[in-house]
C-alpha cells in the first residue's frame, strides 16, 4: 500500500512538468517507493511495486501517454532501465530488512538465555563454578585470574584448562 501511494505520488508530482523533466528524474523519485515498499513488505512486494512503477512510468510520462506504448528507443530504455534498477534496489534493501529481523530475533534468544542462566544460579539449580571431575583451570596467557565465577564455555576472560 506504502509503494503503491509513493508511485502515485511521484507521478502526481511529475506529470505537470512531465514535457520539462528528462526521463531520467521521474524513473529516479520510482525508486523511492520500492525501497519503501522493500523494506516494509519484502522481496516480493518490491517486484509487484517495480512492476506497477514502470508501468505507470510508460502510461503517465512517456509519449504517447495513456497506452503502454512507447514510440523511441529511448524511451523504452529508460523503462527497462528503471525496472532493473527498481528490482535491484528493491532486491537489496529487503535482504537487509531481513536480516535486520533476524539479528533482532537472535538478540531476543540470547537476552532470553542470559535471564534465564540468571535465574537457574539463583535458585541454586546451577552452579556457576567449574563442573566436578573437569580439569582445574590456569590463568590464561593475557594474565586474567583463572574462571572461578562461571563455567568455562561462558566465560569472557579466554580461561584454558591446565595441561596435564
Amino acid at each position: 500500500m506504502v509503494g503503491l501511494a509513493g508511485v502515485a505520488v511521484v507521478t502526481a508530482a511529475c506529470y505537470p512538468f512531465k514535457d520539462d523533466l528528462t526521463r531520467a528524474t521521474p524513473a529516479l523519485l520510482y525508486v523511492i517507493p520500492v525501497g519503501a515498499s522493500a523494506a516494509i513488505g519484502g522481496r516480493w512486494v518490491a517486484v509487484f511495486v517495480a512492476a506497477c512503477t514502470t508501468a505507470t512510468f510508460s502510461v503517465a510520462l512517456i509519449l504517447p501517454v495513456g497506452t503502454l506504448r512507447v514510440a523511441l528507443p529511448e524511451d523504452a530504455l529508460s523503462l527497462v532501465v528503471c525496472l532493473a534498477v527498481a528490482l535491484v534496489v528493491g532486491s537489496f534493501v529487503a535482504r537487509e530488512a531481513d536480516r535486520r529481523r533476524q539479528d533482532e530475533q537472535r538478540e531476543g534468544e540470547i537476552a532470553s538465555m542470559h535471564e534465564e542462566y540468571r535465574r537457574l544460579v539463583r535458585e541454586g539449580s546451577c552452579s556457576p563454578r567449574r563442573p566436578a571431575g573437569s580439569r582445574p583451570w590456569r590463568r590464561s596467557t593475557s594474565g586474567a585470574p583463572p574462571c572461578s565465577e562461571r563455567s568455562h564455555t561462558i566465560c569472557a576472560r579466554r580461561c584454558r584448562p591446565l595441561a596435564r
